[in-house]
């Protein structure tokens, strides 16, 4: 097995179980149109940048707003249901605890934008934990492009060759992949019956992936 000398992690449905305010927070916004956003547009977009989750929606539904009136809307809403409902998964702080210990450098590779990685991060008290961090206002391509997972291994110096990326979504395991870095799958309930076959293991719970990294390469 190749050395791993830094661990990247994915944000939305990895670190935060955020699927149930994301999906939350998309009715809320597409219903004051007059439409309804449903598990398969939520299933569908899982890994996309909003941005470009929006701009696909207003054209389907033919919405007045522009992309950007739409995305002012949905932070408004998204940033309270993350204040009020955002819960991180079981085992988070641990992993992060055990790969601190061992001096591993810690990386966060997200679509999501740099204000809610921020609430995120303030709200659990992550921020020390992760060396660097690149969010969709750091890259112009999203996933299943390379670009973000590239993007993080450049800023902590490490070969992507000798990077692990833990990743929910398909989505990211390719972008991983491309990015020529070892991937760990951990799908959510809402992905688990997609194809993972390009991630080098799949894991069902965080818990899981810190007791593989414990027996093995940590």
């Amino acid at each position: 097995m190749t050395p791993i000398s830094a661990i990247i992690f994915d944000l939305d449905g990895l670190l935060v179980d955020s699927e149930p305010v994301q999906f939350e927070t998309s009715r809320i916004l597409f219903r004051r149109y007059g439409r309804q956003f449903t598990l398969t547009h939520l299933k569908k977009f899982l890994g996309v940048r909003v941005v470009e989750e929006l701009s696909i929606l207003k054209h389907q539904w033919q919405l007045k707003p522009t992309v950007g009136e739409l995305l002012a809307e949905r932070k408004e809403i998204l940033r309270r249901l993350t204040r009020e409902k955002m819960q991180l998964f079981p085992g988070v702080k641990e992993l992060l605890t055990l790969i601190r210990r061992f001096h591993i450098p810690i990386g966060l590779g997200t679509s999501a934008e740099k204000w809610y990685v921020d609430e995120i991060m303030s709200k659990f008290a992550l921020r020390p934990y992760f060396k660097t961090i690149i969010s969709s206002a750091d890259v112009q391509n999203g996933k299943p492009h390379p670009e973000v997972y590239l993007k993080v291994a450049a800023q902590l110096g490490i070969s992507p060759a000798h990077c692990l990326v833990l990743e929910d979504a398909v989505t990211g395991v390719a972008a991983a992949h491309a990015a020529g870095m070892m991937c760990f799958a951990v799908p959510s309930v809402y992905t688990k019956h997609l194809d993972y076959s390009q991630a080098d293991k799949i894991f069902t719970s965080l818990n899981k992936v810190r007791q593989h990294l414990t027996k093995t390469i940590i």
